[in-house]
Formats: C-alpha cells, structure tokens, sequence
C-alpha cells in the first residue's frame, strides 16, 4: 500500500521503501533483471531409486549418481517428500547457486556469491571469475572457430 502523506513526512524506512520500489519499478520497464543467487538441494536418496524425472530435471555440471541428485529447491523438496513417503531417510544439503557467465560453469556456495557481486557491477557481465574461467572461455572460442577468418 502506498503512503498517503507527503514523501517528507514519512520516516527515513518507508522513504527509502518507496525508493526501492521505484528503481524496481524502472528496470522492470526497462526490461533489466536484478541478479540473484539460485537455492539448490543435493538429495540423497535411501529408499526408492532415482525416478527418471529427477534426472532429467537435474542441474547440469553437477555430478548425478544413483542415489543422489542436484535439484532446484522445489523439485528437490518433492523428490524428498517421495522418498520419506517410501519409509526412507533422505539427506537433504541447501546450497547457493549461480552459473558463470562466462564459461557457463555451475558456482556453489563462496564462488556462486563472487559471481553474483560481479554480476551486480556495471561492468561485471563479461568479468570471469577465476583463472580457470579464462581458459575455459578461450577454449570453447578455439572450438567453435572464434577468432579464425574463414575464405571461400
């Protein structure tokens, strides 16, 4: 709900309330995202098998086993739910997720945070986030012929 009263009568809160809203309001028409960090579950499954939906809905360049499984957080939360169903206990780890970029890699936890900080810069779009991310990129650019002038 907006506040009726003059922007100078409101408190230094719902002052700076209303300024968030509106900067949401101009990217938003703007068509720019705010970049956020991604909640993703690794389950480890104990009485059923992996179903066949889970491994197609898993995150990729992350490991998948028999018995355990990257997911996003609702997937996960309901392959949790099945398996508890089952009579089974399943271990369920929370982590931060972010992909790069620059060289498409999945980043957890600390390295998912330095993304999305170098995602929020001005600038921070084509920044790599580690050394590894360099050779990546170069790679996949000698690899789909990047840089090569082709004839004929």
């Amino acid at each position: 709900m907006i506040d009726p009263r003059p922007i100078w009568q409101r408190t230094a809160e719902q002052r700076a309330r209303a300024a968030r809203r509106l900067d949401r309001e101009r990217r938003k028409a703007r068509g720019l995202r705010t970049p956020r960090l991604r909640t993703i579950l690794l389950v480890e499954l104990d009485a059923i098998s992996m179903p066949a939906w889970a491994r197609r809905k898993a995150i990729r360049g992350l490991t998948i086993t028999a018995s355990t499984v990257w997911l996003g957080r609702i997937d996960g939360r309901v392959l949790e739910r099945l398996d508890r169903q089952c009579g089974g206990h399943p271990k369920v780890t929370s982590e931060r997720y972010r992909r790069c970029r620059v060289c498409k890699r999945p980043l957890l936890g600390l390295d998912a945070e330095h993304r999305l900080e170098l995602d929020r810069r001005w600038a921070g779009d084509g920044t790599p986030c580690s050394q590894e991310c360099v050779e990546i990129a170069a790679a996949r650019q000698k690899r789909k012929g990047g840089g090569m002038i082709r004839r004929g």
